[in-house]
């Protein structure tokens, strides 16, 4: 048993794309509650040279028109400008033949965002993910400057610049136990200020009580309904929480785990180290190499042994095709120490979001809703077998 779990950290099949995660700055000007990499980040930053070579190492692992994505984090990544507009003009020069393989996304709080930063953002078609959690209130809960500045109406303007300009963005939403009472009332907010991509991800390390979980229900079934009535049938808007749920319903996959670890997904920090997942960055046990030297896949494979179970519970379970645990076993390391073991507020959490994601698929298909069908027809074409709970669908 457990050699079938590396071998599913370890898996050779490449996929679409090469996603490399860089760290452009360890530090953060903001101390949010519950940031996974703690209060007491490191201060490093990643230099031009290093920059250079982390560039070089992933053409030179790459196959032949396979798309590199690459995710510009942090800390906060544009406490590091300079290396950010060095990483873009290098490709944009001394790669310009690949230029069209390379794909952008970058996770930014958004007080340093400016003009230069955000007509790079629309000309190199960075995907700009930007963290907020909804009103003012409910940001003031978790996200605080480390001086004490209150930047909200700053961050605020920029994302109505950027829907004045129809630059694409994403507001990315934490939701913890503390403001999962404003939840559909946040998401509400952003549609009213032209956002049309919501991200929504739940805080897995916090303390949901079970009054909490049952506020999250409530909640969940307020989006149920916002999301039938104000996404699902609108073509540009998304919301994360099912609009990237339908393909894990429509098509039967083992549940695996991602390809973190191999030189399909890696993590480079500011040092030019990899590692595999940003769960386990600047971690020494996990360390599996540098863009020096390339990725010791050795070391990989005696780490993911010594932090296995082997009894597979999760594999058990009638949702594992659809929960988050079967498909990130750093988030299980991260909060039980265990890769094949989640904690049980993960189990609570992702079965109140299959129950929605049930109902809502339900929903939209007995009223015949074009994106559904167009999924389902997709699946149809390709001779996809879907899970058991949608079969009708199928039918």
């Amino acid at each position: 048993i457990i050699l079938v779990y590396v071998a599913f950290f370890i898996k050779l099949m490449r996929s679409e794309k090469m996603e490399c995660m860089i760290f452009l700055a360890e530090g953060c000007n903001f101390k949010c509650t519950y940031c996974y990499e703690g209060h007491n980040k490191a201060s490093g930053v990643m230099n031009s040279d290093t920059m250079q070579q982390v560039l070089k190492f992933m053409v030179e692992n790459s196959e032949e028109d396979e798309k590199m994505h690459i995710v510009f984090l942090g800390g906060e990544p544009l406490l590091n400008k300079k290396v950010f507009l060095y990483a873009i003009e290098k490709i944009n020069t001394d790669y310009r033949k690949k230029r069209k393989q390379f794909v952008f996304e970058m996770t930014t709080n958004g007080v340093f965002l400016d003009d230069k930063i955000i007509e790079i953002v629309r000309k190199e078609q960075i995907n700009l993910s930007l963290s907020i959690d909804g009103t003012k209130r409910t940001h003031d809960l978790n996200r605080k400057s480390k001086g004490g500045e209150d930047y909200y109406e700053l961050i605020v303007n920029w994302i109505k610049t950027m829907v004045k300009d129809k630059i694409p963005f994403n507001v990315r939403m934490t939701v913890s136990s503390n403001n999962v009472f404003d939840m559909y009332n946040n998401v509400c907010y952003f549609l009213n200020l032209g956002v049309n991509r919501v991200y929504i991800s739940y805080d897995y390390f916090a303390n949901w009580t079970e009054d909490c979980l049952a506020e999250l229900e409530v909640q969940m079934s307020l989006l149920d309904r916002l999301y039938i009535d104000e996404f699902a049938y609108t073509e540009n808007r998304i919301l994360n929480l099912y609009d990237f749920k339908y393909t894990t319903f429509l098509s039967k996959r083992p549940a695996v785990f991602c390809s973190a670890g191999t030189i399909g997904h890696y993590i480079v920090n500011t040092c030019g180290e990899i590692y595999p997942c940003s769960y386990v960055a600047n971690a020494e046990e996990w360390k599996i190499g540098d863009v020096w030297t390339g990725i010791k896949e050795g070391i990989f494979k005696r780490n993911v042994r010594k932090h296995v179970n082997k009894i597979q519970e999760c594999q058990k379970c009638e949702m594992k095709f659809s929960c988050l645990a079967t498909r990130c076993g750093f988030l299980n390391y991260k909060t039980t120490g265990t890769l094949n073991a989640p904690k049980d507020t993960t189990c609570k959490l992702e079965k109140i979001l299959y129950k929605h994601n049930l109902f809502v698929l339900s929903e939209l298909y007995k009223a015949h809703c074009p994106r559904l069908l167009q999924y389902v027809g997709v699946a149809k074409t390709y001779k996809l077998e879907p899970n058991d709970c949608v079969k009708y669908m199928f039918e």
